[in-house]
């Protein structure tokens, strides 16, 4: 599979036409007509959706793209978004619940450092490496580190890993030094993967990105989930930076048929494998989802004023861990995921609600 694929508007009708199991022209047609009447817009999510594909039915009951950009505002109280947009205060916040995070051992403010109960300055590369093998030193079960921008970091930009053994100056650590030192990062110690997720990809911490949403009697629903996997060497799973994404069925944990890479990465075409393991999705048996849901449904309750969240949790050799929560998400894929949000009962009742 080639690692990308540059689409023009062209070259994606001519794809989409030369797919296989897409639907009839003419039940395509039909489709973007009723939906174009029903929402009352353009429906580009029809494609990036693959709504188009004879698998799926029910088109009516996706989101389309202006409503879904909606509904994250419009449910949650954006002066709480702080908590979960950034990740110290996301530490600082959940860590005093018992809600399983990855730990920081350090973080920064431009070339200041706060490591334990102790600060310093960083003002060159040279003292930026010995800091990192204290690191090491002092975290002797840690092998590699992350390197995360405390706010603002989404689809796998500004995010960096470096393994005990590369701690050493050459290029790569020169470009994080500079980098980190610009501005505010955190230090977290990797999470050890489940031997059953290595399956999948052990290059990457693989993680699963689960929905909730509070109703009006302060119920948490899990809505959906998919598992996030990288397709290369890469140590993110985003799609955005080569990954793709397979749909949990959530109440057996297990995978669905396909993986999505992404029109970017693969054009129209979808995975039944693993291109570097080899690794089958369908039936694929996911370890401690029902543990996964419990954790972020009791993470949900703490932050009602957010009632609409997305949780990256990844599953560690001794369970799940929330690795972030998203105040605003991608909620178009979970809506795919689940096969259409305007299906949901309790998701539709709030969406009118609220006239969203």
């Amino acid at each position: 599979m080639n690692s990308t694929v540059n689409y023009t508007k062209s070259s994606f009708i001519i794809d989409v036409i030369k797919d296989p199991f897409r639907k009839s022209i003419i039940q395509i047609i039909k489709e973007l007509i009723t939906l174009t009447v029903l929402h009352k817009e353009i429906p580009g999510h029809y494609f990036s959706g693959y709504l188009y594909k004879k698998d799926v039915s029910q088109v009516e009951n996706y989101l389309p793209l202006k409503r879904a950009g909606k509904i994250v505002p419009g449910l949650n109280d954006q002066k709480l978004k702080e908590v979960l947009d950034n990740k110290l205060y996301f530490n600082l916040f959940y860590g005093q619940f018992n809600i399983k995070i990855p730990k920081i051992v350090m973080f920064n403010h431009g070339n200041t450092f706060c490591r334990n109960n102790e600060s310093f300055r960083i003002l060159n590369v040279d003292d930026f490496v010995f800091r990192i093998r204290e690191l090491f030193t002092l975290n002797s079960s840690m092998d590699s580190v992350f390197i995360k921008k405390t706010y603002a970091s989404s689809k796998g930009t500004d995010i960096y890993k470096i393994n005990s053994d590369e701690v050493f100056i050459n290029d790569k650590i020169q470009g994080i030094y500079l980098d980190v030192i610009r501005s505010e990062y955190v230090f977290q110690e990797t999470i050890i993967q489940h031997s059953v997720i290595n399956q999948l990809n052990t290059s990457s911490v693989n993680t699963i990105r689960m929905d909730t949403l509070l109703d009006n009697d302060g119920k948490v629903h899990v809505l959906s989930g998919y598992m996030r996997m990288s397709l290369k060497d890469h140590y993110v799973d985003n799609i955005s930076r080569g990954g793709a994404m397979a749909i949990v069925d959530l109440n057996s944990g297990t995978l669905k048929k396909y993986a999505y890479p992404g029109f970017k990465n693969s054009g129209t075409k979808l995975l039944t494998k693993h291109p570097k393991t080899g690794t089958v999705f369908e039936g694929f048996k996911l370890p401690y989802i029902k543990e996964a849901i419990d954790l972020v449904s009791r993470a949900a309750l703490l932050m009602p004023g957010l009632r609409i969240i997305g949780w990256d949790v990844a599953i560690s050799t001794t369970g799940p861990v929330i690795v972030e929560g998203n105040s605003d998400y991608a909620i178009r894929v979970n809506d795919q995921a689940y096969g259409g949000y305007l299906a949901h009962p309790v998701f539709r009742a709030i969406l009118d609600e609220n006239h969203l």
